[in-house]
């Protein structure tokens, strides 16, 4: 019997696969497409280095220990600081500092913003006469509410497509910037907050082959013969409290712990069978389509903005939500005389321009980001890359669905539950969460042999 199975083969299982064999257990990792890594997808060639994917990694510290341990602390560099514009009427107006992760530098940074009218900036001196929202609210009702409709529009919808793909309408505040609804508990005011707790923005990191790095290191760390990709985990079948039996396409194995580092909808339907109460809770979660064009051009032939990043708001109609000048933000990952841009499409509103074919999606996006940047000629290189289904949307009461899910699951002590539908989007958060669980699991007899059929 194996001491862990471990289904879903991108950055959590990949990571809870490593901790397994660190603690000499026993395990298999099984993944259904033809490749590890889930989205993580770098692209490389002569024309430079681009991520088709996340682009960074949060450096936490334990992600930072974990990278330590596999000896990639050489490999990481940090991203260069973008100092964004946002397309507002035909101009590029540069957003406030810090606002890419919903913590202005200052309110007055806001205030002075070409982004708002008169009107906007008159609204944002109410903001420490607003009073508190009792439970969960949507992002776009928080930021009406404290600092007005402006920001909102024109700061804050931008940002939030960026990093969820989600319509801030509907976007739970607990469960995606939980630390600005701290700071109004307990300031009273994001003003006064910012004065005397000024906010501080998180490391971002990269590797200088790309994060695919992370995911080829975690995989040659790993026993090739216990990895199985191409392999879809068809049934889950729990046999008393610490075993589990599970079926693949050609095979039947069991073990002690099982980890579902899956999709929210491919997670419902392993659970439906024995858990339908925990498979209603997760069924409902709707992850956004997104899409992401990578480009290189001649660096004669572009003329880049200031600032490295460009903001597009839904409401200006263009097919894209963003463009990162990755060779700014990366230095050293293209040659000096390319640059590389990355946009990122589809998410909330903008999903039905993934509907058309690669060459069409492509020339529209060529037509829209030449009203921002100058292009002349045709570009060295153009990748896109398709993500269904990938950016998990957290609605209003997510975490008290979560929170519901997780003591579910407690009648199942040796189910795990992993994935970026859970508790945060980004590579470092599934890399978190991994970690966690992997620390629960434990061998029930120390050195017995591995029995892998039923």
């Amino acid at each position: 019997m194996l001491d862990v199975a471990i289904v879903g083969g991108g950055v959590s299982g990949l990571t809870a696969a490593y901790q397994a064999q660190r603690r000499n257990l026993t395990y298999r990792l099984f993944e259904a497409s033809e490749r590890w890594g889930g989205a993580i997808h770098t692209i490389s060639s002569l024309q430079g280095l681009e991520e088709a994917g996340p682009e960074t990694l949060v450096g936490k510290p334990q992600v930072l220990e974990l990278c330590r341990e596999l000896g990639l602390e050489h490999q990481w560099i940090p991203a260069i600081r973008e100092q964004p514009l946002v397309l507002k009427d035909k101009q590029l107006l540069q957003l406030p500092g810090g606002l890419r992760q919903l913590l202005p530098s200052g309110i007055r940074a806001v205030f002075q913003s070409p982004l708002l009218s008169n009107w906007g900036r008159l609204r944002l001196l109410l903001e420490p006469f607003v009073g508190q929202h009792q439970g969960d609210e949507s992002v776009a009702d928080f930021i009406r509410r404290r600092l007005g409709k402006e920001v909102l529009t024109w700061m804050i919808q931008p940002v939030v497509t960026g990093i969820y793909g989600a319509d801030p309408e509907s976007l739970s505040m607990e469960s995606t910037f939980p630390s600005l609804l701290r700071r109004e508990h307990e300031f009273g005011s994001l003003y006064r907050s910012f004065h005397r707790n000024p906010p501080k923005e998180a490391t971002l990191l990269g590797f200088r082959q790309g994060l695919s790095h992370l995911v080829l290191t975690l995989r040659q760390k790993l026993k090739p013969e216990w990895l199985h990709l191409n392999c879809q985990v068809l049934a889950l079948t729990p046999c008393g409290q610490n075993e589990w039996h599970i079926q693949t396409g050609d095979q039947r194995l069991r073990a002690r712990h099982v980890m579902l580092a899956l999709p929210a909808p491919t997670t419902s339907a392993l659970l439906q069978s024995f858990a339908p109460q925990m498979a209603a809770l997760v069924r409902p979660i709707v992850a956004r389509d997104v899409a992401v064009l990578c480009q290189a051009w001649p660096k004669d032939k572009v003329k880049v903005p200031a600032g490295g990043a460009l903001l597009v708001p839904l409401r200006q109609g263009l097919c894209f939500s963003g463009c990162t000048m990755a060779h700014l933000k990366w230095p050293g990952r293209s040659p000096w005389d390319v640059v590389t841009m990355r946009l990122l499409l589809g998410g909330a509103g903008r999903e039905h321009f993934l509907q058309l074919g690669d060459a069409d999606l492509t020339a529209l996006c060529q037509r829209d980001l030449n009203e921002l940047v100058a292009l002349e000629g045709k570009p060295l290189k153009t990748v896109l890359v398709r993500h269904p289904q990938r950016l998990p949307e957290y609605p209003v009461g997510h975490r008290a669905r979560i929170t519901e899910l997780l003591e579910l699951n407690q009648a199942f002590p040796s189910l795990h539950l992993a994935g970026n539908w859970l508790e945060g989007v980004g590579v470092a958060d599934c890399i978190m969460r991994a970690l966690y669980l992997s620390r629960l699991w434990r061998r029930v007899r120390e050195g017995e042999r591995i029995s892998a059929t039923a």
